[in-house]
């Protein structure tokens, strides 16, 4: 009698759990992208510079 209680509250936040997550999911796949375009636009070879100062650093 008490799990037919709790059983639609346990499948309403298994569905809402489930929005979140592809939410979240959708939101990291967007911000990265972001990230790749503004990267592409304002810092052109910032991430060549650092990987060759990190070579740099690992030689001395």
């Amino acid at each position: 009698m008490d799990f037919d209680i709790h059983a639609p509250n346990y499948i309403f936040v298994s569905l809402i759990m489930r929005k979140i997550s592809t939410v979240t999911h959708f939101l990291t796949i967007y911000t990265h992208k972001i990230h790749n375009i503004f990267e592409k636009k304002f810092f052109k070879g910032s991430r060549a510079f650092s990987n060759e100062t990190q070579v740099y650093c690992a030689g001395q």
